[in-house]
């Protein structure tokens, strides 16, 4: 199969094109008041802090979150010269943070096609040796990084220009051994002692027939059960977007009726490894996996199953995210086992955690929300927002769930850009 990886800068919704966006002032928000430095960075290693490391996650307007957006995947696209970009909250300026010259004077206005504020920031580390610290980090052994074991996501944290490493435990073995191999100031760990540890969540919505819809209930190869997310177009066939740890082994799924719907013909993970890249792909895309349907013997079609789990009420898709998520969009999750479930806010769209299985999904977005949440059987399904029409803009793939409430998902657009095709809208 021919694979696709464009990395295109980001400066509009997919609900329209701009020649230009202007990006407004937004109000000041508050700094993070949640932590509290309880060992300081030193000879006997890394900072350790608790407390609410999020921070405020009050949605952007739109026009401020895109440029976010753009200017988090031009550092992509820069990583030895860029290091990060965030929000100001004091100010509402862009800021985009350099290790070069050439850096500097990239990160002094906003990507091309926006206008607002911006401002560029000198610091030490560059993307390039923040993102190789967290992606290593979190699959080190306890062989290789003594109390890893406790350690179950990691991140980078830009207006600290450092990687932050969440743990259960810190003990003091692990605070060194992060300070000697990545230096003090590069790394802290924020320890969540009551945590539970994330899992892969495994598992008419639960008798779905062709057309088939997204947040629907499949059979999985191997036995097991799972949730579908978007059907996907390319060229001719038709096809359902679910979880790559749905569907490892390849196989074909099936709907709770026991209606085929297709043989896997792509999805990128391991077991017990977590997420692999694709070929010739330099970016992890989470965890995502691919059934083609048959011509001719079945379908799939633009919408999602919405309300409990037992619905089977729909909602039209009519468009999908162009840009990554950023920390306080809202979401909905669909899914077989609990429905759907909206309420969600993104959290950090960069995420590497490591399921209690011990496999990492890398790049996927955290979020959290209060009350009922996704459980096992949810995984594959989708992950949207709801316009005030009630027609579904899709943002991404589930992947897993923890204690607190704790959500990650694969950004949609990750998929398009891994994947031949795209979803399918109405």
């Amino acid at each position: 199969m021919q694979l696709r990886y464009p990395r295109r800068l980001l400066t509009v919704l997919a609900l329209g094109g701009l020649a230009a966006i202007t990006v407004p002032a937004v109000p000041a928000l508050a700094e993070p008041s949640g932590t509290r430095v309880i060992a300081a960075a030193g000879p006997d290693g890394v900072e350790v802090f608790t407390g609410d490391v999020f921070g405020d996650l009050t949605t952007l307007p739109e026009q401020v979150a895109t440029a976010l957006a753009a200017a988090q995947e031009r550092v992509e696209q820069h990583p030895d010269d860029l290091a990060g970009a965030y929000l100001d909250r004091a100010t509402g300026a862009v800021v985009t943070q350099a290790v070069t010259p050439a850096g500097n004077r990239t990160a002094a206005s906003l990507p091309a096609g926006l206008t607002g504020r911006a401002r560029a920031q000198q610091v030490a580390n560059s993307h390039a040796t923040l993102t190789r610290i967290q992606h290593e980090a979190i699959g080190l052994s306890p062989a290789e990084l003594p109390g890893s074991e406790t350690v179950y996501g990691t991140f980078v944290q830009e207006e600290k220009n450092r990687v932050v490493v969440e743990a259960k435990a810190a003990t003091p073995a692990l605070r060194k051994a992060l300070a000697d191999r990545y230096g003090v100031s590069r790394v802290a760990i924020h320890l969540t002692p009551n945590e539970e540890l994330p899992s892969l969540q495994y598992g008419g919505r639960q008798n779905d027939s062709s057309p088939f819809l997204g947040g629907a209930y499949i059979n999985i190869p191997g036995g097991g059960w799972c949730s579908t997310a978007f059907a996907w177009r390319n060229g001719s066939y038709h096809g359902m977007l679910t979880a790559g740890h749905c569907v490892s082994n390849g196989g074909t799924i099936t709907s709770g009726t026991g209606a085929t719907i297709g043989p896997v013909i792509s999805n990128n993970w391991n077991d017990g490894v977590g997420t692999v890249r694709y070929p010739n792909d330099p970016y992890d895309r989470g965890d995502l996996g691919l059934a083609q349907i048959p011509a001719g013997a079945a379908a799939s079609d633009a919408r999602v199953y919405v309300y409990g789990p037992n619905s089977t009420d729909w909602r039209n898709v009519i468009t999908r995210y162009n840009r990554k998520s950023v920390a306080g969009d809202k979401y909905c999750t669909s899914g077989a086992r609990t429905g759907e479930l909206c309420g969600w806010t993104a959290q950090e769209a960069s995420y590497d955690v490591k399921y209690v299985s011990g496999e990492v999904a890398r790049n996927v977005t955290r979020g959290t929300k209060s009350g009922t949440c996704t459980n096992s059987g949810d995984s594959g399904g989708a992950i949207y927002y709801t316009d005030s029409n009630g027609q579904v803009h899709a943002k991404g793939v589930h992947s897993g769930g923890g204690g607190s409430c704790t959500e990650f998902f694969t950004e949609i657009t990750d998929a398009v850009n891994a994947l031949p095709g795209d979803i399918a809208t109405r």
